[in-house]
């Protein structure tokens, strides 16, 4: 995937649909966009990507490397799905979680391990075993057909939404007129309006397949909340020193946040 990122950069490609969770070593901001826990809706993100200045902030940060955002698309939540039952956070300690980028370190808080893979391997690594679970979209349950190897869905998701952005190439970018820009631009911002409520839609979805396969879906208590949060936002603050520039967009993200708390 980080093979793609580097192909639009160079012109080899012209443009990439794909989640920035695999291009953080390349562009640090990018990892912001996966921070566990932040925005609690698909109505929350956009607003934090088109009114609060997060699309320039990362606008800016991609077009360092050669590369234009046009914008980004909501794909449901993304959180634990499981081969084992959870009753509460003390379930995860010593299993095995596919996690990326900043999950990774949420998953290792619960005392579980982070296992690194690409999403065509997580069916089959279920069903040997291999892993315990995975931090992904909850839509796989129909996609990936994950209702056959999973036994417990928990809840809240993690990300709320999972995003996937739309890339192009900087120089291909520039050479479209003014009005081409400001189209492609009016409709990316179209489709992700549209993609917060199929956002929602791909969730029920996958919780009615959940109820009719006999899988637990299990929410958290609010203590049991409470704390994922306070883990999640401990690894913010981590991740914020890699870099400057995530430095400035985790700063953004909680200045949006705490905004939305004080309504």
């Amino acid at each position: 995937m980080k093979e793609a990122y580097t192909a639009v950069s160079k012109g080899m490609v012209d443009a990439l649909y794909a989640a920035s969770i695999y291009y953080g070593g390349i562009v640090p901001a990018a990892k912001s966009e996966f921070l566990p826990l932040t925005w609690a809706s698909p109505e929350d993100a956009y607003d934090l990507f088109y009114n609060f200045g997060y699309m320039e902030l990362l606008r800016e940060a991609n077009s360092a490397k050669g590369v234009w955002l046009l914008g980004t698309t909501f794909s449901g939540s993304m959180g634990f799905m499981t081969n084992f039952e959870v009753t509460g956070l003390d379930s995860f300690k010593g299993k095995k979680i596919r996690a990326m980028s900043v999950d990774a370190s949420l998953v290792r808080e619960l005392g579980a391990s982070p296992v690194a893979m690409p999403g065509t391997e997580m069916y089959a690594a279920m069903k040997r075993g291999t892993i315990d679970g995975v931090i992904y979209p909850y839509y796989i349950l129909n996609t990936y057909k994950f209702f056959e190897v999973t036994t417990c869905v928990t809840l809240p998701g993690i990300h709320t939404p999972n995003m996937v952005d739309l890339y192009m190439n900087q120089k291909l970018w520039k050479s479209l007129s003014p009005q081409v820009q400001q189209a492609l631009e009016r409709a990316c911002q179209e489709v992700c309006l549209l993609s917060a409520l199929w956002s929602e839609k791909w969730n029920n979805d996958a919780m009615i397949t959940a109820k009719k396969k006999n899988i637990k879906i299990m929410e958290l208590n609010e203590a049991d909340q409470a704390k994922l949060r306070t883990i999640a936002r401990a690894d913010w603050k981590k991740t914020a020193t890699q870099s400057p520039e995530l430095q400035k967009a985790v700063a953004l993200i909680e200045k949006f946040l705490d905004s939305k708390k004080a309504k």
